[in-house]
């Protein structure tokens, strides 16, 4: 817990200050840790990795997760997408916001021609469908044309 031991002063420090006393810290301790990392979290941010972390447990719970991650980064819609490298590519879907109606057009087909998802795979982090390929090839393409855009969707932030 984040505790305020000095007194109060005016000015631009106590700006900082009421930031931390509206933050959530969290403390992660580890015995063979010698040192102590605290993450200082906004309250919309610390509901947002709560539902997260519950919807890790229980998969009923990712509409409602999904849904904070639209709200609290202001997206027109969030999708947990998994997949695997078999005839049946995948495995599990769970689409928010703008996309939420298209959650069965895209598993009965669009998944097959999603050119994004398997660019993922490739390297680590986080990766935007415009940077990964070129605007001329999405415009040729069915899933873009037929699925991506008619969700309301011109761009996508996505990692594996």
């Amino acid at each position: 817990m984040l505790t305020e031991t000095r007194r109060r002063n005016s000015g631009p420090i106590e700006h900082v200050r009421e930031r931390r006393r509206n933050a959530i810290a969290y403390d992660l301790r580890a015995s063979f840790f010698p040192c102590r990392l605290v993450c200082i979290m906004s309250p919309d941010i610390a509901r947002l990795v709560s539902k997260i972390h519950d919807a890790g447990f229980t998969p009923e719970a990712w509409p409602e997760a999904l849904n904070a991650v639209s709200d609290t980064w202001g997206a027109a819609g969030a999708a947990m997408i998994i997949s695997r490298k078999t005839p049946t590519p995948i495995n599990w879907v769970c689409f928010s916001g703008l996309s939420a109606a298209f959650q069965s057009k895209y598993i009965d087909h669009y998944a097959a021609l999603d050119p994004f998802s398997p660019l993922l795979r490739v390297s680590p982090g986080w990766m935007k469908l415009s940077e990964c390929l070129p605007r001329s090839a999405l415009l040729r393409s069915e899933w873009y044309n037929d699925f991506v855009l008619p969700c309301g969707v011109g761009d996508a932030l996505g990692t594996y």
